[in-house]
């Protein structure tokens, strides 16, 4: 019986994505209470999965995207966003919205919790421990780690 819950639930998951404009590979498993401001700005590739409660911000720019390459493992309530402010003046210190891509390139894995900034690239065959911020694009293969995420160790 849990076998074919399982394989309804992926039905049932395939055909609500396709419906609200989400491009995604083959094999990509998307687990409950995942955000999506603008599905069809997202793409997804192939034998990844977006664990619970992800959310991924895309805002109102018809420019800022989100890709997620292969094989890619995204822990639970990481948080995508694509979306940040000017320096405002001191009246309002948010000032004009800015909309920048995230690129998440094959192979990787993001931990439980982590947070991924606009303008960033995360680089084949990284790893991204729980709780991280990453601020900045990273070079392939590294394990990134802390708020401000830095690279701590080469991965083979």
């Amino acid at each position: 019986m849990n076998v074919l819950l399982r394989i309804a639930r992926r039905i049932v998951n395939s055909t609500f994505f396709f419906q609200i404009g989400i491009k995604k590979g083959k094999n990509v498993d998307i687990r409950r209470c995942v955000f999506f401001d603008r599905p069809e700005r997202v793409a997804i590739g192939d034998n990844s999965l977006i664990n619970y409660g992800c959310g991924f911000h895309v805002g109102w720019s018809e420019n800022a995207c989100i890709r997620i390459g292969d094989n890619v493992q995204i822990g639970m309530n990481c948080v995508f966003t694509c979306v940040t402010h000017e320096l405002g003046g001191e009246n309002q210190r948010a000032g004009k919205h800015k909309y920048q891509n995230i690129t998440i390139e094959d192979g990787v894995w993001i931990g439980a919790s982590c947070t991924i900034l606009p303008n960033v690239t995360i680089a084949k065959g990284c790893v991204i421990a729980a709780g991280s911020v990453v601020t900045q694009s990273t070079e392939p293969n590294g394990l990134y780690a802390g708020v401000p995420a830095k690279r701590i160790k080469e991965l083979s």
